[in-house]
């Protein structure tokens, strides 16, 4: 999976139902270790090496996913290492995966704060319906986003990069590479439930 990126998250599905969430920490040719996260371990004591699983990855190329098989099971830094088919099928191709969400958040801008309700979001924008009319394409604008969503509050730069009467859309701007993982995060959490 020539696209994979540390710090990109995924989904190892197994044929027993069982579902570990898991974050890139390194890789090698067709080899992936994945750090996995803290609410998948003690299922993922459960998987013997050579399981067979399909990886779901959240990549800046889209949803991939590939056929895999563990080459050794999780150990004392909580990392699995997966062994991946070259072949990989896009799911969906785009810089960014998008997915619909409903959540709301916050708007800044001179000062003022407006209400907003997201249409869907994305690792590189969103998309989102207002009652306000105050805003302008190009204008730059703060995003803030809610702990109840994010785990912590998030205030990400934007600029509007299109109006129409249905939606607005922001582009983020100078997003850290941290805020950006809460995002995505958030973001493959909603999608990999869709692919169940």
């Amino acid at each position: 999976m020539e696209e994979i990126r540390r710090n990109d998250t995924a989904e190892l599905i197994f044929s027993d139902n069982i579902t570990l969430r898991g974050i890139v920490d390194d890789f090698s040719a067709n080899r992936i270790v994945f750090l996995i996260m803290d609410d998948s371990i003690a299922q993922a004591k459960q998987i013997k090496p050579l399981s067979n699983l399909i990886v779901v990855a959240n990549t800046d190329y889209g949803l991939k996913k590939t056929y895999s098989s563990v080459i050794e099971g999780i150990d004392e830094n909580n990392c699995m290492v997966v062994e991946n088919n070259p072949s990989v099928p896009v799911i969906q191709k785009r810089e960014f995966v998008r997915i619909a969400s409903d959540i709301t958040f916050k708007i800044k801008k001179d000062g003022m704060i407006f209400n907003c309700t997201c249409l869907n979001i994305s690792g590189g924008g969103i998309a989102f319906k207002t009652n306000e009319t105050a805003f302008r394409v190009n204008e730059k604008v703060q995003i803030i986003f809610q702990s109840k969503d994010f785990e912590q509050d998030i205030t990400v730069d934007a600029i509007i990069h299109l109006l129409d009467k249905n939606k607005t859309v922001a582009r983020y701007m100078g997003l850290n590479k941290y805020d950006e993982a809460k995002i995505v995060k958030y973001v493959f959490k909603k999608s990999a439930k869709k692919l169940r």
